[in-house]
């Protein structure tokens, strides 16, 4: 897959990349087209399970806005701050085909992004075909890898808004190591459309890497004083401010905002990149392209920066939450990227080399117990659950569909604000599955709730009113829901009632208020 030589010399040029002949360049497409459909495979696609079950219910939302006349706005408000929904409506309604094979082609379209951005940056950074070959293939195993403490895989197994910012960012950082500064800012620009958040922690890295490959970098120290300064400044004017107290209930639901409340293998996510980031800096310096030392200090900076803000202003007793709820860790999705592009390149320059065996079982060992990983988390559900696929295997998304076929559009349901970590539902999300209305649940509307204050209000009242309802009394359940215009209700199959419940399987059962 790769070749190299004996020995590494220090190239002359530290960015620019050597022209390459025509056949070599489609042989290299080639293999990146493999990578992409080999981290398809270890990463699994699940359309509507996760974040996709907001995202893409935003689109439906676009496209059939009757289905969700109430509650909306656990929908709308993601919308207003990215272009998601406008663009991948606009394709449904362009080319005339399901909004299922619109999504998907664009998963793998922004997954091969992202492989070709890798290698893109691969070659401007290390010096023999060996190390580019093992880092881009490396990268494209383990898109899977949660970051620590954030909430967030490198990749989703299904599109989103952050679907578009790993190639973009990859592609950024490719054109300010070739300093063409305009590309870099139409990257970042790009990136702010579909997720305005992860684009500032975007720019942050990129103004580190600017100033590591300055000829003044020790000026990369003010990057964290700059961020303590800032987040000392926001935190000083938050302090009149005063949040509700449906507001703080939601937004300390998210453990994961506050270092504190971390477990001790977390803090392990943070700090081990680091440090083994720091330990490829002093490895590189002055033995293979300037880049990668710079790439490295500029990974190191970002993660010292945002860790240092989160320990001293991040709390969970803290007046105001503004802080919290913009996740200044969200930076370590960028510096796990670099990480793994540049542990690949070191395994590729003194382990793989040109051994085809080594290439081979290393592949397997990283792609199977990847595989192994990404398949327990979605037991219930095909791997890759392809479009036009007309039967699940998952109870729960079976009863979801039954609804989207079998209840009226204006029907509103209540289900347990548990029930996407029940055993079997997969993290399936109902409104985007049904196409129906429904109140807020603890997990994905607790976090928009945590999010936009507006939210919060509600979602305490509506899962306030579903805590439990698979264990009370009919009446109960009328008296709980019916003020909130509920209309239909998902029991789980052992719920005790006498309700009308027209459709029933394994797991839920689906009923007539």
């Amino acid at each position: 897959m790769a070749t190299t030589t004996a020995t590494i010399e220090r190239p002359k040029a530290a960015t620019r990349t050597a022209p390459v002949s025509r056949t070599s360049r489609f042989a290299s497409l080639t293999a990146l087209g493999l990578l992409t459909l080999l981290s398809a495979t270890v990463l699994g696609y699940h359309p509507f399970a996760e974040d996709a079950g907001i995202y893409l219910a935003g689109v439906k939302y676009n496209l059939q806005p009757a289905n969700y006349a109430f509650n909306s706005a656990f929908i709308t408000h993601h919308m207003q701050l990215s272009i998601f929904s406008d663009l991948i409506a606009g394709m449904v309604r362009m080319t005339h085909l399901s909004l299922e094979v619109c999504a998907f082609a664009t998963y793998l379209l922004l997954l091969a992004a992202s492989v070709c951005g890798a290698f893109s940056l691969s070659r401007r950074i290390f010096p023999s075909p060996a190390m580019q070959w093992a880092a881009v293939t490396t990268f494209a195993l383990t898109l899977s890898t949660p970051v620590a403490g954030t909430a967030l895989y490198l990749a989703d197994p299904y599109l989103t808004g952050r679907s578009f910012i790993t190639p973009l960012a990859l592609f950024a950082t490719c054109a300010l190591l070739d300093r063409r500064w305009v590309f870099s800012l139409a990257c970042v620009l790009g990136a702010a459309l579909f997720h305005p958040l992860m684009a500032i922690y975007l720019v942050a890295f990129l103004l580190s890497l600017a100033i590591a490959q300055s000829k003044q970098p020790r000026w990369l120290i003010a990057m964290p004083l700059l961020a303590i300064v800032t987040g000392g400044v926001i935190t000083l004017q938050q302090h009149t401010v005063a949040e509700s107290p449906a507001y703080i209930s939601a937004v300390l639901t998210r453990t994961y905002f506050y270092l504190s409340q971390w477990q001790w293998y977390e803090d392990l996510g943070i700090l081990l990149p680091i440090l083994l980031l720091a330990v490829l800096a002093r490895l590189m310096r002055g033995r293979w392209n300037s880049a990668a030392t710079s790439l490295a200090l500029a990974a190191i900076t970002a993660g010292v920066s945002v860790a240092m803000v989160s320990l001293l202003f991040v709390h969970p007793e803290s007046h105001s939450h503004l802080l919290a709820r913009v996740q200044v860790l969200r930076e370590f999705l960028y510096i796990y990227c670099f990480m793994f592009l540049m542990v690949g390149a070191v395994l590729g320059h003194w382990l793989l080399q040109a051994r085809p065996w080594r290439w081979a079982i290393y592949i397997a060992i990283l792609s199977c117990g990847l595989f192994a990983v990404q398949r327990s988390l979605y037991p219930a559900s095909p791997h890759l659950q392809l479009p036009g696929s007309q039967h699940s295997s998952n109870a729960w998304e079976q009863a979801f569909l039954w609804v989207r076929n079998n209840t009226p559009r204006d029907a509103v349901f209540a289900l347990d604000p548990h029930y996407i970590s029940a055993t079997g539902e997969d993290a399936l999300g109902f409104r985007v599955t049904a196409e129906r209305s429904s109140l807020a649940d603890y997990s994905k509307d607790g976090g928009a709730a945590a999010i936009f204050p507006s939210l919060a209000e509600a979602w305490q009242l509506q899962t306030t009113a579903t805590t439990n309802i698979n264990n009370i009394s009919d009446t109960e359940r009328r008296n709980r829901l019916t003020p909130l215009g509920v209309t239909w209700i998902v029991l789980s199959r052992n719920a005790v009632t006498t309700l009308d419940c027209p459709y029933a399987n394994s797991a839920v059962r689906v009923c007539k208020l």
